[in-house]
């Protein structure tokens, strides 16, 4: 695979996918088959979120504020991308506790993708030079 952004993108996939079998598995229901309906309601946003963590490894210093987003550039970007689900949790009886809860986990799952990501193939612009594609 010659082109870095797509060996970036193939990592963080992998690596989401690895969360969302990994998380179905501690679910207890047993949903280990990737037909059932679980895994892919868990699948889904862990691998979106992947995709936006793929795209946002090109930027390594943030344009506005001028610091390095390295370290939590995919816990913003997973706490980003479930923010509409974790807002249908402020029914009363959990509120904040299960709004923030959703928000943490997701966090943590872009963490995770993202430093896989970098680890393995890399971040920056070196990513979007031509002779990589």
């Amino acid at each position: 695979m010659k082109s870095i952004l797509l060996k970036r993108g193939a990592y963080a996939i992998a690596t989401a996918l690895v969360i969302a079998f990994a998380s179905t598995a501690l679910m207890g229901t047993g949903s280990y088959n990737v037909l059932s309906i679980s895994f892919w309601a868990v699948a889904t946003p862990i691998v979106i979120t992947a995709m936006f963590v793929t795209m946002m490894g090109v930027y390594t210093v943030h344009p506005v504020f001028h610091f390095k987003m390295f370290p939590m550039r995919g816990a913003v970007v997973g706490a980003l991308v479930m923010l509409p689900s974790a807002v249908s949790w402020l029914a009363p009886p959990t509120a904040w506790t299960g709004f923030f809860a959703v928000l943490a986990v997701y966090a943590a799952y872009g963490f995770i993708i993202d430093i896989v990501a970098t680890k393995f193939v890399g971040h920056g612009s070196k990513m979007l030079d031509p002779n990589n594609f």
